[in-house]
């Protein structure tokens, strides 16, 4: 991409073509393995089709009124040694977290971007919605092509940059 094209960059352009993403009754252990094991803050959640249904997020996981819900989970493992043999209330507890899919904590109602977004509109979604991260990108079917983070961006204009001090250089040395 040459500097003076940089208006001309899309969503394709900048985002992780390769996405890992979940299905709605993914259980929840496993869409939070995910997460970690691809050091990931969300995961965009699909059909059969690759229809972007919902996303998964960090803060979702965090947030919502589940079993999973850290606090919730904290204190049942902190009460585990105190219980002596009234280990049936840790295994209920358990059991029920367990039985969490992604759709009981996803936002089944994502910002997306199509891929022909600009990044000027990328950049902007991403001020106007602040803890959204990362954003699907799906082309005009609404199937997934793509996602975009904040890291994405950042690696953008870091591009650019490095291309722009090279250019200067380069352009500096020949006087």
């Amino acid at each position: 991409m040459k500097l003076n094209n940089i208006k001309e960059t899309r969503a394709r352009d900048i985002m992780t073509k390769n996405v890992v993403s979940v299905f709605p009754d993914t259980s929840l252990l496993e869409a939070s393995e995910k997460l970690v094991r691809h050091e990931l803050n969300g995961l965009p959640v699909v059909n059969k089709s690759r229809k972007v249904i919902g996303i998964i997020t960090e803060y979702d996981l965090l947030t919502k009124g589940t079993a999973l819900h850290l606090p919730t989970f904290i204190k049942l493992f902190s009460q585990l040694s105190r219980l002596g043999d009234k280990e049936y209330l840790v295994d209920e507890g358990l059991e029920k977290t367990l039985s969490f899919t992604v759709k009981d904590v996803m936002n089944s109602n994502p910002l997306l971007l199509p891929d022909t977004a600009s990044i000027s509109k990328v950049v902007d979604e991403f001020s106007q919605h602040h803890r959204v991260n990362p954003v699907p990108v799906v082309d005009v079917a609404g199937r997934l092509v793509g996602i975009i983070s904040r890291f994405d961006i950042i690696r953008f204009y870091s591009d650019m940059l490095r291309k722009a001090e090279r250019e200067y250089k380069k352009a500096n040395h020949k006087r």
